[in-house]
């Protein structure tokens, strides 16, 4: 993803070094350009050059987009090597991919691809970073559920041997993520570094909005250890939230495909997958938000059959179901407003008609 263009460089001898008046190359919109010198003492490479990019490309992948401003300095002498410098991340596009190609297992030697005698790894270079990364004001991540801009700095340190260590947050601006088949607003969300980059604290909290109760899920910890709870606004006990967070409803008190739902998604939770009972991944399939088999509850309907019944979330507020009889040629419209999180209105349109005006009051 690393596309350089347009390369042009200015340099002259100085004695036993060569001096860089300008060096210069394109990616993307912007450009990358270096000046400094560059030699060798006593069979050592030594290396002062001062960097600057101004709106550069850095990376150009199909799931990964940065551009990039910024100026720093990359420094060798006596077998140290020292990168500084500040970068500001003007656009960035990350993209999430469901699963990682299959890779070979240790053991497994592809013929010609040793190379004897020490490579680059494994040659003694000390190195001191103390580098800093602000993500911007437009820096996207999109992909396996999650839909989310995110704002933050990060400072990067590492003196000699130590391995480089990160300080600093990154934190969700506006996102949404998917689970359990429901669309939940990220209500907090916050990566910690303070030490290793790959293990920051985590303080993430994602709710289903504009319900009597607002259930969702909250990941802390770390992220080689995280911890995941079902949470509400307000408080009940976890089989209200997660019916709640699954249906949008009270837990059902019958033997119905809903109670079934929020089964199947109990054990998706203890088992930490993301799996779906056949009704919701067909729904998902045609782009519902619900296909399932039950009984009418339609105002004034006489039909005690069974029906089959679609459902279609439209933005956060309105829920459209439509519904038809097994049995006879009656069929239902019914269409739910979300007014607040309390009071909402509904509409049926059937063999007869009617609109509900519903206060909603949820308690442990």
């Amino acid at each position: 993803g690393v596309l350089l263009r347009d390369g042009s460089l200015q340099a002259r001898f100085d004695g036993p070094s060569i001096v860089l008046d300008a060096l210069r190359m394109a990616a993307g919109p912007g450009v990358l350009t270096a000046t400094g010198s560059a030699s060798r003492i006593d069979g050592k490479p030594v290396l002062d050059l001062a960097w600057e990019a101004r709106q550069l490309a850095a990376v150009q992948h199909p799931d990964l987009r940065l551009v990039v401003s910024g100026q720093g300095r990359i420094a060798a002498r006596d077998g140290r090597a020292e990168l500084s410098g500040a970068l500001t991340c003007d656009q960035g596009r990350v993209e999430l991919r469901p699963a990682s190609a299959p890779g070979l297992d240790s053991d497994v030697v592809v013929a010609g691809s040793r190379r004897d005698g020490p490579g680059l790894a494994s040659r003694d270079i000390r190195s001191r970073v103390d580098f800093s990364l602000d993500l911007g004001p437009d820096f996207q991540v999109h992909g396996r559920g999650l839909d989310a801009r995110l704002t933050g700095r990060l400072t990067l340190a590492g003196a000699g041997d130590a391995s480089v260590t990160a300080r600093g947050a990154i934190e969700v601006a506006r996102g949404s993520f998917e689970a359990y088949g429901q669309r939940l607003d990220i209500d907090k969300g916050v990566l910690h570094f303070l030490g290793p980059m790959d293990n920051p604290g985590l303080e993430i909290r994602a709710l289903r909005r504009n319900l009597p109760v607002q259930a969702g899920v909250e990941v802390s910890g770390t992220a080689r250890a995280p911890r995941a709870r079902l949470v509400s606004v307000p408080d009940v006990p976890d089989s209200e939230k997660l019916s709640w967070l699954v249906l949008g409803q009270p837990v059902p008190t019958t033997g119905t495909s809903e109670a079934e739902r929020v089964q199947a998604a109990a054990v998706a939770l203890a088992a930490g997958l993301g799996t779906a009972p056949f009704q919701q991944q067909l729904a998902r399939a045609v782009g519902l938000d619900e296909v399932r088999l039950g009984s009418r509850a339609a105002a004034g309907s006489t039909d005690a059959s069974g029906v089959i019944a679609a459902g279609k979330r439209i933005g956060n507020r309105i829920y459209l179901t439509y519904e038809k009889s097994l049995s006879t040629a009656e069929d239902l419209v019914r269409v739910s407003y979300q007014l607040t999180r309390n009071w909402s209105v509904r509409t049926e349109s059937s063999t007869t008609d009617a609109v509900d005006l519903l206060y909603t009051l949820s308690f442990d």
